[in-house]
């Protein structure tokens, strides 16, 4: 029992560190590198690229070069950063969050670990799976399953609902909950807000488009209808009204990754 306590508390002094803190905003900067990276990948769509927007895409534009594979490196580091400080706050240091949000910090850190593994094995192999293809192969995976069409539709509800999370996250100020703004000048608040509403609203929007397209493959039965982020933004691209929607979503997750620069530095990481 001693033990058990004394290893408790030695966890609970770890992730009160500074290392912990700067690696996690490490995290965060490797998280705004890659949104600005998408948004341009993306914003090329509408210009006729055929280079994959999305997280596999980026990895390819960015690692063309032996410069480019060592900034992917240290987007790995950031990620795994990002992951055990979430891990951090589902376990020893879980703040004022109740179970839903230990269970989502899990979720983040889980998410995390992946994009640390696959960001370095790009490092290594220079090879990333096509997305739309291995989103595909997922859901007709998983629509051969009994209450398969429940659980695709269900994942596809839930990629909706992270998107009405971070445009209520927007309009409501929520984002501002854990950001150290007595450290803002006063007149970069207003540049910031507005940086961090663009930013939540074109995130909500991307995740909403690729929910929608998941929830369509499980009323259809069509695993095909289960479009990662790159074929969702062609689809959109192909309507009437979609590329200039595309270039202000583009435009939007530029300001995302600019609000995670914003967060590296302000967000109070060892009390959230």
């Amino acid at each position: 029992m001693t033990t058990t306590v004394a290893a408790r508390r030695g966890a609970r002094k770890a992730a009160r560190s500074d290392g912990v803190a700067l690696w996690a905003r490490l995290g965060l900067v490797g998280r705004g590198t890659l949104y600005i990276v998408v948004a341009i990948l993306a914003a090329n769509i509408a210009r006729g690229s055929r280079a994959a927007a999305d997280r596999e895409g980026a990895l390819r534009a960015v690692g063309s070069n032996g410069l480019g594979r060592l900034a992917l490196l240290a987007v790995a580091v950031g990620f795994a950063g990002y992951a055990f400080w979430r891990l951090l706050e589902a376990t020893v240091r879980p703040g004022d969050k109740g179970i839903g949000g230990r269970l989502t910090s899990a979720a983040k850190a889980c998410l995390y670990t992946a994009f640390t593994i696959t960001t370095a094995e790009y490092v290594v192999t220079r090879h990333a799976e096509n997305a739309n293809r291995k989103h595909m192969g997922i859901a007709d995976r998983v629509l051969g399953w009994p209450l398969g069409r429940w659980i695709v539709a269900a994942a596809g509800i839930a990629l909706l609902g992270a998107g009405v999370w971070n445009v209520y996250r927007a309009l409501s100020g929520r984002f501002l909950k854990h950001l150290k703004e007595h450290e803002l000048a006063k007149n970069a608040k207003p540049w910031v807000c507005g940086v961090a509403v663009v930013g939540l609203v074109a995130r909500g929007m991307a995740f909403a488009l690729v929910g929608f397209f998941v929830v369509q493959a499980a009323v259809t039965y069509d695993a095909s209808k289960a479009q990662g982020l790159d074929a969702s933004l062609r689809s959109l691209a192909r309507a009437s009204y979609g590329r200039p929607v595309l270039l202000a979503v583009a435009a939007g997750l530029v300001a995302f990754g600019l609000w995670c620069f914003v967060e590296a530095r302000y967000r109070r990481v060892l009390s959230s």
